[in-house]
């Protein structure tokens, strides 16, 4: 009876171990439940991806926006009941809610300013014009007490929110931001720079005095050409990851997904890590799980073929956050889109939920991690386990024939037994 239930255990088992190594261990996986943005294509036949997203600090509230310049090009969603309480006719680069929930800040669009609309209102409370050339990335500070921006015109401007004014300004020599991040614990501000001969680098400046304290480099023997898209912190500040695409000193005319991790402490390299040296791709969003402790990374770029025109190779990866190493794939696309499906990541508030924009806009949560013919092989092995007991039962209560034979020639000789 003990090799039917190790053989049936060892059956019901056989797709967690065939699956990825990384997933062995688990059976649940990020799986989408919910399409809020659904793919749109425009008249020459390209898909308006979907290009920000952010959770209110309760998620109750998601905010996305895409570039199709209409009615609802940026969409805020009631996670309760999945409607929509308001639409605005004009797409963002990225939005950001406050921590009190009461603003949602965007950067962008087609004004290139900076806008606050009021939450209970969803009505614009400021925008600057003429302030900053530009705005591409905003970040609010923890505490809900100021907001930083970021610009083309190698600019952070601070802005104090109860006057609207402005309360400092951070200068990046040599190029322009392109990611912005205040860290969780208040003490820093972390923001990209792109200098004239294309290194990547990232300035951080303390928020008490507003200088500069540190710039982080990455390995410029080895990498160059290096835009840095994403910057997040971990929960308690401790680390600082940053999203690129980079090309390297043997292949620079090709970028590649490279991640990399400081400690905060002394601003030391923890790793990085090229995530994949296939086609031509970016790392575009980061977001730390707080419940989980592991990144998701957003990656998009162009695929060449020679017997077709290039494509779009777009994936989302779940990775742990002190080694880089790849846990899951959670969704990979291929479009024939003219646009580049840059994605926007961003994990739930309590960590169950994995919002993605891309070529549409979608809601993933942990599911239980089945094969397609797991169902079939539970049936085969239960049919199996029966039979075999079946047959087992139908032996044991079957007449020794042998035996009685024996005994009717010699019944003496048996009689004992």
């Amino acid at each position: 009876m003990k090799a039917y239930v190790v053989i049936m255990a060892a059956i019901l088992l056989l797709p967690v171990f065939v699956s990825h190594p990384a997933q062995a261990l688990t059976l649940e996986r990020y799986r989408i439940t919910e399409t809020l943005y659904p793919r749109e294509k425009n008249f020459n036949g390209s898909i308006y991806p979907s290009w920000a997203l952010d959770w209110s600090p309760n998620g109750t509230y998601l905010a996305s926006s895409r570039l199709n310049y209409s009615q609802d090009s940026m969409m805020v969603w009631d996670m309760k009941n999945g409607e929509v309480v308001f639409s605005y006719n004009k797409p963002f680069y990225q939005l950001s809610f406050s921590p009190d929930g009461k603003y949602l800040a965007a950067a962008g669009g087609i004004n290139e300013n900076l806008t606050v609309f009021d939450v209970q209102s969803w009505s614009v409370i400021y925008e600057n014009y003429t302030d900053q050339k530009g705005t591409v990335s905003v970040s609010w500070a923890p505490n809900g007490l100021y907001l930083a921006s970021g610009g083309e015109d190698a600019t952070v401007k601070i802005i104090d929110i109860k006057t609207w004014n402005l309360t400092a300004e951070l200068t990046i020599s040599g190029g322009y931001n392109t990611a912005l991040s205040w860290s969780p614990d208040g003490r820093y501000i972390a923001a990209s720079s792109i200098d004239i001969a294309s290194v990547g680098s990232v300035i951080i400046w303390s928020t008490e005095t507003w200088s500069r304290i540190k710039t982080l480099y990455i390995d410029a023997d080895e990498f160059v050409h290096t835009i840095t898209y994403a910057l997040t912190w971990s929960a308690d500040s401790s680390m600082l990851f940053a999203g690129m695409g980079t090309a390297t000193v043997h292949n620079p005319y090709y970028h590649y997904p490279l991640l990399y991790v400081w400690n905060t402490k002394n601003w030391q390299e923890v790793a990085h890590s090229v995530i994949s040296y296939k086609d031509d791709r970016y790392v575009f969003s980061l977001s730390y799980n707080n419940l989980t402790g592991q990144i998701a990374a957003g990656i998009a770029g162009v695929h060449y073929s020679y017997s077709a025109s290039p494509y779009q190779t777009s994936e989302v990866l779940l990775l742990d956050a002190e080694t880089l190493s790849i846990t899951q794939t959670v969704t990979q696309y291929d479009t024939q889109s003219d646009f580049r499906a840059t994605f926007a990541v961003a994990f739930s508030p309590d960590g169950r939920k994995l919002a993605i924009a891309g070529p549409e806009l979608a809601i993933y949560e942990k599911r239980p991690d089945y094969s397609p013919l797991y169902k079939y092989i539970v049936t085969g092995a239960v049919i199996v386990i029966i039979a075999l007991l079946y047959m087992k039962r139908r032996r044991k209560n079957a007449p020794d024939i042998e035996l009685e034979e024996r005994e009717a020639k010699d019944p003496t000789q048996w009689r004992f037994f």
